[in-house]
């Protein structure tokens, strides 16, 4: 977080009487100005007078002050230290030149010599408040908290109107946790001054940190309609929108960002990070390129590269990024998990353990460092040790899936049946579309889990292709992992739904019996077969699957959405649904009432729920649930023209055709595309 310290700006000389300052000369009075002339002006000024070597001691110390107020407000802070030397050196009761050399050792990380500066100034004039909050952000930048809450106190009661003063507490308190103190003193500072820039920044920052995105996103809108141009908010409100999934709008803020100011390295990473977010990884990588460039110490963009080098499977560049992370931030726990990873996915167990016992130690609550371990460890066939660490990583996260499902599978391959700590959770599933009309569910993501030797291998590559879509390559590669272990679930499951993807049903549907057969306490197996069935036409298998799905975790989204749409296709092919109108609609409905309510951020929900209601007459109520899918994936060509359908069923034709082009300029697959210009052949208008 930026801390914005305050000192003198440019300062006039002190102790003159009027007799003296008329004496002046013209170089003096530009070189102690406080407006009207350009830094390069001031500095040119100031250097003639001290170079010239006729004025009084104090008035060469004011020389010197102001030469290096202007140096240090050019981030020249060698040069600025240099300038305010002389001027401590030629008035020693001087007390800016002590606050102002404070900054620029705070600049450059010296803190202590910070600290000192500041404690002289303050000893010379204990009511200076600057250099009070000045202090107190030098404590704060140690971690010393409560040392700088009482130096902004301090500040404040000299200064009561001291705007930065609170907003600096502000940020120390949020540092403590005390979130109710923080936000008192940020709106504080913000009533003061409803023009602070920095105010609005900072209160952002707070809602930023406590995951208050939308209150972040205000306060950063209001500091950016104060100042279009500020840096710190517009990669702010990126990371606002990133947080929340929205990519493209995050991109959006750090363009702008990067345009303010083309060597803001932050903003680079951080685009990389919505580009990499994006599955762009060579763009995310371009971004991590430049980010290094500019500043080639920058330890979180090397570990984010070699992410992005890990997403495409290079793990030996991946590695070289790693390396170059924990070089530069030895404490970096995160480094050392990630490069556990590429270490663990090419095979080599015993670097990949090294690295993870390395990151608990940094951080002995980082949960996914114990089951990574865990993994590394059943890749070994050193199934006690796997477990004892999946044990770990479920007591530090009770909810932890991976974790979860893992430790049973090392149960299993022991021959026990291992309860787990929970029903099985696996990760949320991502939406896929499903027949132009509506949004069906991909298979959860499978968790990572060594199992027999070699099998994890084939297992792995298996799923590189699945998620590139190379089911063929996929299914070789998983038969491989079955051949290994024929009662591997994960790689059952992965197989199934490969064969789902090539619309085999069937084989699918053998694959995940066999799942079943071999544990029947995996609710994302069961999810899995549902689609299968309902991909069928068996509606009432698919809802059975989808229940049993339930049975076991209650809070499963995925299967609340199965299950809706299962009851939306019944409502809409199943003979049951006219001898009992309406029923299926509503089940429908109340099913993707649930999925929304685990998940809010769910854009297939909101579509799917806005179909149902579009069958039942309740326009107004879909139209409104087709907004919300539409802010959440403002790309999604399915949703803007089911909008535009429902415009277009409600009379008002200038919405939906303008719904309709709309989709056509984004993503949009072929039916769909047809499925337009089909209504614009039959309004008669030109797409």
């Amino acid at each position: 977080m930026r801390i914005l310290t305050v000192g003198a700006a440019l300062m006039v000389a002190l102790a003159q009487t009027p007799a003296a300052r008329a004496q002046q000369s013209d170089e003096l009075r530009l070189c102690t100005a406080a407006t009207g002339t350009s830094p390069e002006q001031k500095v040119a000024s100031c250097t003639s007078v001290i170079e010239a070597g006729t004025e009084t001691p104090q008035n060469l110390a004011n020389a010197y002050y102001n030469r290096g107020v202007v140096y240090l407000n050019q981030s020249n802070n060698d040069r600025a230290i240099a300038d305010f030397d002389e001027a401590i050196r030629l008035d020693s009761k001087f007390s800016r030149p002590l606050n102002d050399r404070g900054r620029a050792y705070s600049n450059k990380g010296q803190y202590d010599r910070a600290i000192a500066d500041f404690d002289q100034a303050i000893a010379l004039d204990p009511a200076f408040a600057a250099a009070l909050n000045n202090r107190g952000n030098a404590y704060r930048s140690k971690g010393d908290n409560d040392r700088a809450i009482a130096d902004y106190d301090h500040a404040i009661e000299v200064r009561p109107t001291f705007v930065l003063a609170f907003v600096n507490r502000g940020i120390a308190y949020q540092n403590k946790r005390q979130q109710d103190r923080a936000i008192a003193d940020f709106d504080k500072a913000i009533e003061l001054d409803p023009k602070s820039t920095f105010a609005f920044n900072s209160r952002g920052n707070h809602y930023l940190n406590t995951q208050d995105y939308q209150h972040a996103i205000a306060d950063f809108d209001e500091a950016l309609k104060l100042d279009p141009k500020y840096v710190f908010s517009l990669n702010n409100r990126g990371i606002a929108n990133y947080s929340q999934g929205q990519y493209d709008r995050a991109i959006a803020d750090y363009d702008q960002a990067i345009e303010v100011n083309p060597k803001f390295s932050t903003a680079f990473n951080n685009r990389g990070n919505a580009y990499r977010g994006k599955g762009q990884q060579d763009r995310a990588i371009a971004d991590y390129d430049q980010a290094i460039a500019l500043n080639p110490n920058y330890a979180l963009a090397f570990n984010n590269r070699g992410l992005a080098y890990q997403n495409k499977g290079q793990h030996d560049r991946a590695i070289q990024d790693f390396d170059q992370a924990i070089k530069l931030n030895p404490k970096d726990a995160v480094a050392f998990n990630t490069r556990g990873e590429s270490y663990r996915t090419k095979g080599e167990f015993d670097r990949a353990i090294a690295d993870y016992d390395q990151a608990i130690a940094l951080n002995p609550s980082y949960a996914v460092a114990f089951n990574n371990r865990g993994d590394a460890y059943q890749g070994k066939s050193e199934l006690d040790r796997a477990i004892a660490d999946y044990d770990r990583a479920l007591a530090l996260r009770p909810n932890y899936a991976a974790a979860d499902a893992s430790r049973r599978e090392a149960y299993r391959i022991k021959g026990q049946t291992g309860g787990s700590v929970q029903a099985s959770n696996p990760l949320p599933s991502a939406p896929s579309q499903s027949n132009g009309r509506s949004i069906g569910s991909a298979p959860a993501a499978q968790p990572a889990s060594p199992l027999a030797k070699g099998a994890l291998d084939f297992y792995n590559q298996g799923n590189v292709h699945l998620n590139r879509k190379e089911y063929d390559l996929a299914i070789a590669d998983l038969d491989e992992a079955v051949k290994l272990n024929p009662k591997y679930v994960l790689a059952l499951n992965a197989r199934g739904f490969a064969y789902e993807s090539k619309s085999q049903h069937d084989r699918a549907i053998t694959d995940y019996d066999k799942a079943i057969e071999l544990d029947g306490k995996n609710a994302f197996v069961f999810v899995n077969r549902g689609n299968a069935y309902r991909s069928k036409g068996r509606y009432d298998s698919a809802i059975a699957d989808f229940n049993q799905a339930l049975a076991i975790n209650p809070n499963y989204a995925s299967a609340f959405f199965g299950r809706g749409l299962a009851y939306e296709n019944k409502a809409q092919w199943d003979f049951d649904s006219y001898l009992d109108e309406g029923r299926y609609e509503g089940l429908a409905i109340a099913d993707y009432d649930a999925a929304i309510r685990l998940n809010p951020k769910n854009g297939p929900a909101f579509n799917n729920r806005a179909v149902v209601l579009v069958s039942l007459h309740q326009y107004d109520r879909a139209i409104k649930d087709y907004d919300e899918a539409i802010r959440l994936e403002p790309e999604n060509g399915l949703y803007i023209k089911n909008r535009g359908n429902a415009f277009r069923i409600t009379g008002r034709y200038a919405q939906a055709i303008a719904d309709f082009r709309k989709a056509l300029t984004v993503k949009v697959d072929d039916a769909v595309k047809k499925q337009i210009e089909a209504i614009f052949k039959e309004l008669g208008v030109a797409g």
